[in-house]
């Protein structure tokens, strides 16, 4: 057993077998007494020999099981009451199909009756260009997308009769780093400007909004401008170490937040409304959110992660359906549907019946509103506003006083598709320290410091099932520990690696193919992938070294020779030896 300590909770690990994880939450001691029946939150994970997970057992006794195909892909997920979800793949391991819905056990008409119909089309770099979606009630969206050379979405071309209010066609600009200088999605209108950034790629101005930094880099104050008003400035106020400790809104309204030693935020509180949150961490993934009204517990929400993607919640509180009736503690378990990024779709409830949909919003997560004489989200978003799990992308937990969202490390602004402080990492994140992704439709950014291409880790994991199904034995290099990111050998888009990009081009080794991938320790420290961490090896040196070694194996020995040359770099990576 292991136990995890946090303030005055714990979780609980227990490790029945190899292939088996228990996770067990607590109520708070000093809570028991006032809340006797809620219960002890115990999760139940299973895992197949290669890693991935085929069973979570929730509290209640609710079973989620997966099902995959000779590749390792997720084909089916289905609960022991009704829901269930089916996906399908191309060739190249991309995901085409989602259907998900209600699951009856005796049917004579046979199979799933889907709530929720997803399609997507690629085009031949493997970037997301079209996608359709069917709800209930009749209701379709088609989305097509169309990129520049750099993988940049500029335009979003919208259709269909699901389309709400505000929604329709977008167009984004951006600059020679790959930031956004103008967009159009729905009301919001940025025009390009020539000033817009200051000294760091620091956004100073973007459209009627003016943005303030201190000496570090951090963004200390927003100041929105509209004619005929007077100016409205947001503050925000950091500790020593790039946290977020305060906010006050226009109004005045002010919030607090707290930490913990390992910089995960644990609390955030406002005394005027009496509202207060705690949070609990597994890892680096929120595992319970309590919400506290005047002093008192209001709500429990229990979330269940496979990674970074949501895939059942559980959300709690006392109910009393009639006055004649006793308050009774009550659990409503909701499970949820996600993109190819991990960003929610749907959750549905155990018997498959959709239960809460996300708000419109844009390409980079901005929310669109009905029309302008009025500021209400569009009403097809929340059925049940208390399922809500409060994210955005994977990892971005959804702030609603400021309209940011909390990633592990920093803050993301949806307006402008930008973080508040620079990366955490450095230059070694990447040259775009303030920026979230290349493109959201195909990246993620779980954790606030780098972004990661989905791609490359399904190949790696791909690799790994047919060499233990064809050899026996797997690739420690390609295996995904907890904690760790999959990392580019030859990086997709750092110009320090464009001559040993051509050197993969030029005998047809894809970017993301597993040949030139590894799984690498990230941000836990306790993670037990070996080798070296994703986080350090963004040099100079690493970058000279990787181009010079396989501009010399091509010499020697063509393709093969470069295949060979990927495999030593993997091992030198892979046992630590210094090459960065």
């Amino acid at each position: 057993m292991n136990v995890t300590t946090q303030g005055r909770r714990a979780i609980e690990y227990h490790y029945p077998d190899e292939h088996t994880v228990i996770r067990c939450i607590l109520p708070p001691e000093d809570e028991r007494d006032r809340h006797p029946d809620e219960s002890l939150l115990k999760t139940t994970y299973r895992y197949n020999t290669a890693g991935e997970l085929t069973e979570v057992i929730l509290p209640g006794d609710e079973t989620l099981t997966f099902s995959r195909d000779e590749a390792g892909r997720e084909v089916l997920r289905h609960s022991n009451r009704g829901f269930a979800c089916e996906q399908g793949w191309n060739a190249a391991s991309q995901l085409v199909t989602q259907r998900a819905g209600f699951f009856p056990e005796e049917t004579t008409w046979g199979g799933l009756l889907p709530s929720l119909v997803r399609e997507y089309r690629y085009d031949s770099a493997g970037n997301v260009s079209a996608v359709t979606s069917r709800e209930d009630y009749g209701r379709e969206t088609r989305r097509e997308y169309r990129l520049d050379r750099n993988g940049h979405v500029t335009a979003v071309t919208a259709s269909g009769t699901g389309l709400g209010y505000g929604e329709g066609d977008e167009s984004y600009g951006y600059d020679s780093c790959g930031y956004l200088k103008a967009q159009s999605a729905g009301r919001h209108r940025i025009s390009e400007e020539t000033d817009q950034y200051a000294g760091g790629h620091r956004l100073k101005q973007a459209g009627n909004t003016q943005y303030d930094y201190d000496a570090a880099g951090r963004m200390v104050s927003r100041t929105k401008h509209r004619d005929g008003y007077r100016p409205e400035t947001e503050r925000f106020r950091w500790d020593s170490r790039d946290q977020l400790t305060g906010y006050c809104s226009a109004q005045g309204e002010q919030w607090e937040y707290r930490h913990d030693a390992s910089g995960r935020r644990t609390e955030k509180r406002c005394d005027r409304k009496k509202i207060r949150f705690t949070y609990l961490w597994d890892g680096d993934s929120i595992a319970e959110i309590r919400e506290y009204r005047d002093d008192e517990l209001y709500s429990v929400r229990h979330q269940v992660f496979n990674g970074f993607e949501l895939i059942s919640q559980q959300f709690s509180r006392v109910r009393q359906p009639h006055p004649s009736v006793a308050p009774q503690w009550v659990t409503r378990t909701n499970h949820a549907v996600s993109d190819p990024t991990g960003r929610p779709l749907m959750l549905f409830n155990s018997e498959g019946k959709t239960v809460w949909r996300p708000g419109q919003t844009s390409l980079w997560g901005l929310a669109l509103s009905l029309p302008a004489d009025t500021d209400d989200p569009d009403p097809r978003g929340e059925l049940d506003a208390e399922a809500d799990p409060g994210l955005l992308y994977a990892g971005q937990w959804r702030d609603g006083e400021s309209g940011l969202c909390y990633n592990r490390f920093r803050y993301y602004e949806p307006e402008t598709g930008m973080y508040l402080v620079s990366d955490p990492l450095g230059l070694l994140g990447g040259e775009q320290t303030y920026r979230y992704v290349p493109n959201p439709l195909g990246w993620i950014d779980q954790y606030g410091l780098a972004g990661c291409p989905r791609a490359l880790a399904r190949a790696m994991k791909r690799a790994n099932r047919n060499l233990a199904k064809s050899a026996g034995y797997m690739n420690r290099a390609w295996y995904k520990f907890k904690g760790s990111a999959a990392h580019h050998i030859v990086a997709w888009d750092d110009p320090r690696a464009l001559g040993a990009r051509k050197i993969l081009e030029k005998y047809g080794i894809h970017i993301d193919s597993a040949e030139n991938g590894i799984f690498l320790k990230h941000v836990d420290p306790n993670s037990l992938q070996p080798g070296s961490y994703h986080r350090v090896i963004h040099t100079n040196k690493y970058y000279a070294d990787v181009e010079a070694r396989l501009a010399d194996a091509a010499k020697a020995n063509g393709k093969q020779g470069v295949l060979d040359e990927l495999d030593a770099i993997r091992d030198d990576l892979l046992f630590n030896r210094l090459i960065y």
